[in-house]
């Protein structure tokens, strides 16, 4: 027997996002810091939103959570203070970039974070589709004969795994 309590937080949790706000633009050309910080206030936290070309001349003081949605627009200083704030004991999550350029800030993570990364020697090819019988429910009815067409898969991704890298 065993009795347990989950207590609420006291504080809310201090995030950064460090991203480039858009201005007046739709749902599709929305980038993804707009889309993690309306994510993050639906649940209580007030994130704060810093330029990537500002993070090293503006730090955020007291942040716990740093989220980089654009690590290819940090200059020297500012992956230098990234450094820190992880050697500090502080958590980032990177994001890659959304166009799909190449990666050329992961020397940079390297270096001013100390994390080797390399890609794990296997990969994933994974097809992501619905089940070969759909559930015959009102909202699939609609769709009628053209379900089973609709259900194929459609596209094929490969998922890359980084890894620490122990062989320095």
């Amino acid at each position: 027997d065993s009795m347990s309590l989950v207590a609420p937080p006291t504080t809310t949790p201090r995030v950064v996002i460090v991203g480039r706000r858009g201005g007046d633009m739709d749902l599709v050309q929305m980038p993804a810091s707009t889309w993690i910080q309306r994510a993050l206030e639906v649940t209580g936290m007030q994130p704060q939103e810093i330029d990537p070309a500002s993070l090293a001349l503006r730090p955020p003081i007291d942040a716990e959570t740093v989220i980089v949605c654009r690590p290819d627009l940090l200059d020297a200083a500012g992956w230098s203070w990234l450094g820190q704030f992880v050697r500090d004991g502080g958590t980032t999550l990177l994001m890659p970039p959304p166009d799909g350029s190449s990666q050329a800030w992961m020397s940079e993570l390297d270096r001013s974070v100390g994390v080797a990364l390399r890609v794990e020697d296997r990969t994933v090819d994974a097809l992501v589709r619905l089940a070969p019988r759909q559930p015959r429910s009102p909202f699939f009815a609609l769709l009628g004969a053209e379900l089973d067409a609709l259900a194929e898969p459609v596209s094929m991704q490969r998922h890359v795994r980084l890894v620490p890298d122990t062989s320095r």
